[in-house]
Order: C-alpha cells, then sequence, then structure tokens
C-alpha cells in the first residue's frame, strides 16, 4: 500500500507539472520590412537608390515557420521572390532557415539576409521594420 501511495503521489506530482510552451516565432518576426543597404562583393548600395526598393514580407505559416515575399521596385516594374523560412530561437535573435541551410537572422528589428552568389561573391541584405 505504501509503494501505491508513493507511485500514486509520483504520477500526480510529475503528470500535472505544466510543460513549456513553445513560443509562437512566426507572430514575433511577422511585418514588413525596408530594405536599406545590400552588399554584393566589394560592390554596396543604401537605399532608397535611383528610384528602387526593395521590401521584405514575412507571414506566419507556423509557430516555427513564415512565408517570405521579396519585392523589387523599380519605378513602374515590380518583380517578386518568395520562399519560406524556417525559425529558430537564438539567445538574442531569430534564426532563419530555408532547406536546412542558415540563411540570417532577426534581432528585434533589425533583418539582415547572406547568401553566396553564384559567381562565389557573398550578397548581405539589411533591412528594419
Amino acid at each position: 500500500m505504501k509503494k501505491f501511495i508513493i507511485l500514486l503521489t509520483s504520477l500526480l506530482f510529475f503528470g500535472c507539472q505544466k510543460s513549456e510552451v513553445e513560443p509562437d516565432l512566426s507572430e514575433q518576426v511577422k511585418g514588413i520590412y525596408s530594405v536599406y543597404f545590400v552588399e554584393a562583393g566589394n560592390e554596396s548600395i543604401r537605399f532608397p537608390y535611383e528610384g528602387i526598393t526593395i521590401g521584405i514580407e514575412l507571414q506566419p505559416v507556423s509557430k516555427t515557420k513564415a512565408n517570405y515575399v521579396i519585392t523589387t521596385n523599380l519605378d513602374s516594374d515590380k518583380s517578386t521572390d518568395t520562399g519560406i523560412f524556417e525559425l529558430k530561437q537564438g539567445t538574442d535573435q531569430i534564426t532563419l532557415s530555408e532547406d536546412g541551410k542558415e540563411t540570417g537572422f532577426i534581432r528585434g528589428t533589425f533583418f539582415e539576409l547572406s547568401n553566396v552568389a553564384a559567381d562565389g561573391s557573398r550578397v548581405t541584405i539589411k533591412a528594419k521594420k
């Protein structure tokens, strides 16, 4: 009987513990970010530049995934690129990955993407909400 009471008490204690709630990272990053700086190799451009603007919109898919739409406006011409970022909580930022490869991060209202272009040069995009 004593063992039964200990077992019952253990089950109640451990069974009633609250599980940690996973934060909704996509809600934390959703919104529109305005690109203000692009660096490709040794070249850098501050935006807006000669009528060109770039915006990045993030929309929640799940707690750890967000759709992205990158829109480039050049006068009346508009082009878009879309995809899905996987989101992971870091110590002071949310890491962005695409196809299992880390591509950037969001820290507060600051957004940075980094990628290697086909010619081997690194392309870095910086944006703010």
